[in-house]
Protein backbone atom coordinates (compact mmCIF):
# COMPACT_ATOMS: atom_id res chain seq x y z
CA UNK A 1 0.00 0.00 0.00
CA UNK A 2 1.08 3.58 -1.03
CA UNK A 3 2.03 5.91 1.72
CA UNK A 4 -1.19 7.83 2.81
CA UNK A 5 -0.52 11.62 4.55
CA UNK A 6 -3.27 11.98 7.24
CA UNK A 7 -3.64 15.81 7.76
CA UNK A 8 -4.97 16.57 11.02
CA UNK A 9 -6.36 20.51 11.57
CA UNK A 10 -6.16 21.76 15.10
CA UNK A 11 -7.38 24.65 16.65
CA UNK A 12 -7.17 25.79 20.52
CA UNK A 13 -8.36 22.35 21.64
CA UNK A 14 -5.06 20.14 22.30
CA UNK A 15 -6.96 18.30 24.95
CA UNK A 16 -9.08 16.52 21.64
CA UNK A 17 -5.92 15.32 19.48
CA UNK A 18 -4.52 12.79 20.94
CA UNK A 19 -7.96 10.61 20.54
CA UNK A 20 -7.57 11.39 16.83
CA UNK A 21 -4.07 11.00 16.72
CA UNK A 22 -4.38 6.96 18.67
CA UNK A 23 -6.83 6.21 15.41
CA UNK A 24 -4.79 6.82 13.12
CA UNK A 25 -2.10 5.22 14.56
CA UNK A 26 -4.16 1.78 14.52
CA UNK A 27 -5.05 1.67 11.25
CA UNK A 28 -4.42 -1.88 9.56
CA UNK A 29 -2.28 -2.28 6.47
CA UNK A 30 -1.02 0.76 5.86
CA UNK A 31 2.10 3.07 5.70
CA UNK A 32 0.74 6.41 7.14
CA UNK A 33 2.46 9.95 8.01
CA UNK A 34 1.00 12.45 10.31
CA UNK A 35 0.76 15.86 9.53
CA UNK A 36 -0.44 18.15 12.48
CA UNK A 37 -1.38 21.51 10.93
CA UNK A 38 -1.52 23.87 14.18
CA UNK A 39 -4.40 26.76 13.36
CA UNK A 40 -4.44 28.13 17.38
CA UNK A 41 -4.28 31.48 18.25
CA UNK A 42 -0.26 30.88 19.13
CA UNK A 43 2.46 28.73 17.98
CA UNK A 44 2.43 25.37 20.88
CA UNK A 45 5.79 24.72 21.06
CA UNK A 46 5.38 22.43 24.07
CA UNK A 47 2.53 20.35 21.52
CA UNK A 48 5.38 20.56 18.46
CA UNK A 49 7.87 18.94 21.37
CA UNK A 50 5.61 16.53 22.06
CA UNK A 51 4.50 15.47 18.65
CA UNK A 52 8.26 15.17 17.63
CA UNK A 53 8.69 12.79 19.92
CA UNK A 54 6.20 10.59 18.55
CA UNK A 55 7.66 11.44 14.90
CA UNK A 56 4.46 13.19 14.48
CA UNK A 57 5.05 16.28 12.13
CA UNK A 58 3.91 19.44 13.57
CA UNK A 59 2.69 22.69 11.52
CA UNK A 60 1.71 26.51 12.74
CA UNK A 61 -0.36 27.92 10.44
CA UNK A 62 0.41 31.21 11.63
CA UNK A 63 -3.14 31.27 13.38
CA UNK A 64 -6.49 31.91 12.74
CA UNK A 65 -6.39 31.10 8.96
CA UNK A 66 -9.25 28.84 8.39
CA UNK A 67 -9.94 24.98 8.16
CA UNK A 68 -9.09 25.45 4.06
CA UNK A 69 -5.72 27.24 4.60
CA UNK A 70 -4.80 25.27 7.44
CA UNK A 71 -5.55 21.76 5.40
CA UNK A 72 -3.62 22.91 2.22
CA UNK A 73 -0.82 24.04 3.73
CA UNK A 74 -0.59 20.15 5.48
CA UNK A 75 -0.67 19.48 2.04
CA UNK A 76 1.89 21.24 0.45
CA UNK A 77 4.18 19.31 3.21
CA UNK A 78 3.00 15.93 2.45
CA UNK A 79 5.24 13.13 1.32
CA UNK A 80 2.06 10.66 0.52
CA UNK A 81 0.38 9.75 -2.67
CA UNK A 82 -2.36 10.07 -1.00
CA UNK A 83 -3.92 12.43 1.33
CA UNK A 84 -6.31 11.76 3.85
CA UNK A 85 -8.15 14.58 6.72
CA UNK A 86 -9.10 14.26 10.46
CA UNK A 87 -10.38 16.84 12.33
CA UNK A 88 -9.03 16.90 15.85
CA UNK A 89 -12.39 15.48 17.17
CA UNK A 90 -13.08 12.77 15.03
CA UNK A 91 -11.84 9.01 14.64
CA UNK A 92 -11.83 6.53 12.57
CA UNK A 93 -11.80 2.75 12.27
CA UNK A 94 -8.86 0.50 11.93
CA UNK A 95 -9.38 -0.65 8.63
CA UNK A 96 -10.36 3.02 7.93
CA UNK A 97 -7.00 3.29 4.59
CA UNK A 98 -6.86 0.00 4.00
CA UNK A 99 -10.44 -0.03 2.82
CA UNK A 100 -10.13 3.35 0.93
CA UNK A 101 -7.19 2.71 -0.57
CA UNK A 102 -8.39 -1.02 -1.76
CA UNK A 103 -11.42 0.80 -3.18
CA UNK A 104 -9.73 3.70 -4.99
CA UNK A 105 -7.50 0.93 -6.54
CA UNK A 106 -10.01 -1.09 -7.96
CA UNK A 107 -12.68 1.85 -9.02
CA UNK A 108 -9.60 4.17 -10.61
CA UNK A 109 -11.13 6.63 -8.50
CA UNK A 110 -10.06 10.07 -7.23
CA UNK A 111 -11.97 10.50 -3.66
CA UNK A 112 -13.58 7.90 -1.53
CA UNK A 113 -15.47 8.57 1.15
CA UNK A 114 -16.97 5.99 4.00
CA UNK A 115 -20.46 6.16 6.00
CA UNK A 116 -20.29 7.90 8.97
CA UNK A 117 -21.23 6.78 12.57
CA UNK A 118 -22.48 9.95 14.30
CA UNK A 119 -21.57 10.39 18.51
CA UNK A 120 -23.29 13.02 20.55
CA UNK A 121 -22.37 14.47 23.53
CA UNK A 122 -22.44 12.22 25.79
CA UNK A 123 -20.66 9.70 24.15
CA UNK A 124 -23.71 7.60 22.25
CA UNK A 125 -23.53 6.44 19.48
CA UNK A 126 -26.79 7.39 16.92
CA UNK A 127 -27.45 7.88 13.71
CA UNK A 128 -25.34 6.39 10.70
CA UNK A 129 -25.08 8.38 7.42
CA UNK A 130 -24.16 7.13 4.20
CA UNK A 131 -25.39 7.92 1.52
CA UNK A 132 -25.15 6.93 -2.60
CA UNK A 133 -24.28 9.45 -5.45
CA UNK A 134 -26.62 7.88 -7.84
CA UNK A 135 -26.46 8.04 -11.95
CA UNK A 136 -24.78 11.32 -12.09
CA UNK A 137 -22.42 12.13 -9.28
CA UNK A 138 -22.28 15.99 -9.98
CA UNK A 139 -26.15 16.14 -10.11
CA UNK A 140 -26.02 14.55 -6.36
CA UNK A 141 -23.72 16.83 -5.35
CA UNK A 142 -25.24 19.90 -6.53
CA UNK A 143 -28.59 18.80 -4.90
CA UNK A 144 -26.77 17.77 -1.68
CA UNK A 145 -23.53 17.53 0.21
CA UNK A 146 -24.06 13.39 0.13
CA UNK A 147 -20.31 12.85 0.88
CA UNK A 148 -20.24 15.13 4.08
CA UNK A 149 -17.24 15.61 6.49
CA UNK A 150 -13.90 15.37 5.09
CA UNK A 151 -12.97 13.12 7.71
CA UNK A 152 -14.31 10.17 6.00
CA UNK A 153 -12.34 11.69 3.17
CA UNK A 154 -9.33 9.82 1.25
CA UNK A 155 -7.95 11.70 -2.11
CA UNK A 156 -5.70 10.94 -4.57
CA UNK A 157 -2.90 14.36 -4.36
CA UNK A 158 -2.83 14.47 -8.08
CA UNK A 159 -7.00 15.05 -7.71
CA UNK A 160 -6.18 17.16 -4.89
CA UNK A 161 -3.78 19.20 -6.77
CA UNK A 162 -5.49 19.73 -9.99
CA UNK A 163 -8.92 20.64 -8.68
CA UNK A 164 -6.44 23.89 -6.54
CA UNK A 165 -7.28 21.96 -3.08
CA UNK A 166 -9.52 24.12 -0.24
CA UNK A 167 -10.77 27.45 -1.30
CA UNK A 168 -8.48 29.64 2.00
CA UNK A 169 -10.97 32.57 1.45
CA UNK A 170 -13.89 30.28 2.51
CA UNK A 171 -14.76 29.58 6.99
CA UNK A 172 -17.39 27.52 5.76
CA UNK A 173 -18.55 25.20 3.31
CA UNK A 174 -15.33 24.35 2.07
CA UNK A 175 -15.69 20.91 1.99
CA UNK A 176 -18.95 21.02 0.03
CA UNK A 177 -17.27 24.07 -1.99
CA UNK A 178 -13.76 20.96 -2.97
CA UNK A 179 -16.22 18.12 -3.59
CA UNK A 180 -18.27 20.12 -6.66
CA UNK A 181 -14.81 21.18 -7.96
CA UNK A 182 -13.45 17.25 -7.82
CA UNK A 183 -16.68 15.72 -8.83
CA UNK A 184 -16.89 18.00 -12.26
CA UNK A 185 -14.27 15.77 -13.51
CA UNK A 186 -13.32 12.64 -11.18
CA UNK A 187 -15.02 9.69 -10.04
CA UNK A 188 -15.95 8.79 -6.98
CA UNK A 189 -16.23 5.97 -4.67
CA UNK A 190 -18.45 5.46 -1.60
CA UNK A 191 -17.84 2.39 1.30
CA UNK A 192 -21.00 1.83 2.86
CA UNK A 193 -19.48 1.21 6.41
CA UNK A 194 -19.16 2.85 9.08
CA UNK A 195 -15.59 3.87 8.96
CA UNK A 196 -15.18 7.14 10.29
CA UNK A 197 -16.53 8.43 13.74
CA UNK A 198 -18.11 12.35 13.63
CA UNK A 199 -18.40 13.63 17.40
CA UNK A 200 -21.49 16.38 17.63
CA UNK A 201 -20.64 18.78 19.90
CA UNK A 202 -23.77 20.78 19.11
CA UNK A 203 -21.57 23.54 19.48
CA UNK A 204 -23.31 25.50 16.32
CA UNK A 205 -25.89 27.59 17.17
CA UNK A 206 -23.39 29.28 20.59
CA UNK A 207 -20.94 30.63 17.81
CA UNK A 208 -22.21 33.66 16.58
CA UNK A 209 -19.15 33.67 14.11
CA UNK A 210 -20.34 30.80 12.46
CA UNK A 211 -23.42 31.82 11.35
CA UNK A 212 -21.52 35.23 9.54
CA UNK A 213 -19.27 32.66 8.03
CA UNK A 214 -21.81 30.61 6.47
CA UNK A 215 -23.67 33.52 5.24
CA UNK A 216 -20.54 35.06 3.38
CA UNK A 217 -19.62 31.04 2.49
CA UNK A 218 -22.92 30.60 1.01
CA UNK A 219 -23.02 33.76 -1.04
CA UNK A 220 -19.83 32.84 -1.93
CA UNK A 221 -20.95 29.68 -3.65
CA UNK A 222 -23.55 30.77 -5.33
CA UNK A 223 -22.15 33.45 -6.97
CA UNK A 224 -19.01 30.89 -8.13
CA UNK A 225 -21.71 28.29 -9.36
CA UNK A 226 -24.64 30.42 -10.72
CA UNK A 227 -23.39 29.32 -14.65
CA UNK A 228 -23.32 25.57 -13.86
CA UNK A 229 -25.75 23.01 -14.57
CA UNK A 230 -27.77 22.32 -12.02
CA UNK A 231 -27.44 25.65 -10.43
CA UNK A 232 -30.98 25.92 -8.70
CA UNK A 233 -30.36 22.26 -7.21
CA UNK A 234 -27.47 24.03 -5.49
CA UNK A 235 -29.72 27.04 -4.36
CA UNK A 236 -32.04 25.05 -2.37
CA UNK A 237 -29.12 22.76 -0.77
CA UNK A 238 -27.68 25.84 0.96
CA UNK A 239 -30.55 26.90 1.78
CA UNK A 240 -31.51 23.74 3.83
CA UNK A 241 -28.55 23.67 4.99
CA UNK A 242 -28.75 27.02 6.75
CA UNK A 243 -31.74 25.90 7.95
CA UNK A 244 -30.70 22.59 9.59
CA UNK A 245 -28.35 24.35 11.41
CA UNK A 246 -30.24 27.69 12.58
CA UNK A 247 -33.61 27.16 12.66
CA UNK A 248 -34.18 28.74 15.62
CA UNK A 249 -32.53 31.67 14.63
CA UNK A 250 -34.94 34.09 13.01
CA UNK A 251 -32.22 36.75 11.68
CA UNK A 252 -30.05 33.81 10.72
CA UNK A 253 -32.89 32.32 8.17
CA UNK A 254 -33.57 35.65 7.02
CA UNK A 255 -29.89 36.25 5.99
CA UNK A 256 -29.72 32.67 4.75
CA UNK A 257 -32.79 33.54 2.29
CA UNK A 258 -30.95 36.63 1.24
CA UNK A 259 -28.11 35.22 0.47
CA UNK A 260 -29.26 31.80 -1.66
CA UNK A 261 -31.88 33.16 -3.24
Amino acid sequence: MAQVSVVIPTRNRVELLQRAIDSVRKQRDSEQEIIVVDDGDLENESLAEELFQKQIRYIYSGGNKGGGYSRNLGVEHARGEFIAFLDDDDEWEESKLSDQFLAISRTDSGLCYTGISVVDKAGRKGRYIFRKPGADPFKAIMKKNFIGTTSSVMLCRETFEQTGGFDPSLRALQDYDLYIRILKSSKITGIDKPLTIYHDHGLWDKVSGSRKNYIQAAAHLREKYSSERYYGMLKWSLLKIGFMKMVRSKQFLKETLKSTL
